[in-house]
């Protein structure tokens, strides 16, 4: 499965990942992880307010999917969690060099239901917390993909 039209809109190189070597699992985290930053950047483009409470969730959706995307990838069980910090944990021994971006993205974690649900909001979002949301899940969603070995025959 080639995801360059699913990765170029957000990555700077356009991604044909190896059969071989990405499962199909890590295909779909991935995919889905895209999908989100795709819809969360798209509704942040409409410069509406009536969106604000969704860009936040959907980048906070999109990083813990590259972030489990490559747990995936390296063949780590995957945990049933919304916190991103729980999922650095497994990454960091792996690779210690990602700390700043993923301490970074643990900020998003209270993303996952701090606007979404009527009893848990505290305050209401900011263009400024969209804005850090889509920068941050991009440069994980980006940082995840670049740490995956792509099929150098590809044209980009």
């Amino acid at each position: 499965m080639n995801l360059a039209p699913l990765l170029t809109p957000l990555s700077m190189r356009a991604w044909s990942f190896d059969l071989n070597t990405l499962s199909k699992a890590a295909r779909e985290w991935f995919a889905s992880s895209n999908e989100d930053l795709r819809g969360a950047t798209a509704l942040h483009g409409l410069g509406s307010k009536e969106y604000l409470r969704l860009v936040p969730y959907l980048c906070q959706q999109a990083a813990e999917k590259a972030l489990k995307g490559y747990l995936v990838f390296r063949k780590i069980k995957v945990v049933k969690t919304h916190d991103l910090r729980t999922l650095s944990d497994l990454i960091l021994p792996l690779n210690p060099e990602l700390d700043a971006i993923l301490k970074e993205a643990s900020q998003l974690t209270p993303f996952a239901t701090q606007f979404r649900y009527p009893d848990a909001a505290k305050g209401e979002p900011t263009v400024e917390d969209s804005e850090f949301a889509l920068r941050v899940a991009k440069q994980v969603f980006n940082k995840m993909v670049s740490l995956i070995p792509f099929d150098s025959s590809f044209k980009f």
